[in-house]
């Protein structure tokens, strides 16, 4: 019963990466396109985990905001780091800056409700508590997987260190959502990553030449730091509360 439940969640990621690969030829710029696909697809998994699924989504956390804060306080540390690299670009246009907030904010919520709420949700629920670690890293796996779509307009090189650094930020909201009980803190930081890079560059990807062992480096670092990082918000004294709050075997 355990395996054909997951499997059913497996199956539910294949065919909305399916769905994602022929929205980056429809004739809309980059703005509209994410706009269009991401609300799309967000209707579609709430329906599809409203019937199917039933992972809860948890956005009202118990704990205080300077708690939650705290939780947060290594994603909170990497965005401001995104954005003081940001800052050395220079002033941004304004039309730009504005231009990236609607996508920012439907990228977000699709992903972050998605491979949070529903794909981490869902299987904790099947598998329960003991399992706790290895269900983080496999529906951030499976968050990083997706980027391999981009392999259709870059090259190789670029999508792994995205794919990387999605495993990272994965693994980080992934343990903020369970220690805060709260969708919000992975919406908020997931939206800021986002919402950075699209005002500095007005894509998602990188605009200029890379300087590889540079990038290597930085995606290694924030992996490691990432997989310190949910071993400590998932530490075992932690877990209990963890099980009591999302009600897990």
């Amino acid at each position: 019963m355990k395996l054909r439940k997951t499997g059913i969640i497996g199956l539910f990621w294949l065919f909305m990466l399916a769905l994602m690969l022929p929205t980056g030829h429809l004739p809309l710029s980059l703005v509209n396109r994410i706009l269009v696909t991401d609300l799309t697809l967000l209707l579609i998994i709430l329906v599809i985990n409203h019937t199917i699924i039933h992972a809860p989504l948890k956005f009202k956390s118990p704990f205080t905001f300077w708690h939650q804060l705290w939780v947060s306080a290594v994603p909170v540390i990497y965005v401001l780091l995104i954005l003081m690299g940001v800052s050395t670009v220079g002033p941004l246009p304004n039309h730009q800056v504005i231009q990236a907030i609607a996508p920012a904010i439907c990228i977000a919520a699709y992903e972050e409700i998605f491979f949070r709420g529903i794909v981490l949700g869902g299987l904790l629920r099947i598998w329960g508590a003991r399992h706790l670690l290895t269900i983080t890293f496999v529906s951030s796996l499976l968050f990083s997987l997706s980027h391999l779509l981009n392999l259709t307009h870059q090259s190789l090189l670029l999508t792994g260190f995205q794919a990387t650094s999605a495993l990272a930020i994965g693994l980080l909201f992934a343990a903020v959502y369970l220690r805060t009980d709260s969708l919000w803190w992975p919406i908020a930081g997931h939206f800021l990553n986002d919402f950075l890079i699209l005002a500095a560059s007005g894509s998602l990807s990188s605009p200029g030449p890379i300087h590889y062992g540079i990038q290597v480096a930085v995606s290694g670092s924030e992996l490691v730091i990432a997989l310190i990082t949910t071993a400590w918000l998932l530490r075992p004294e932690e877990r209990f509360d963890i099980q009591q709050k999302f009600h897990l075997a």
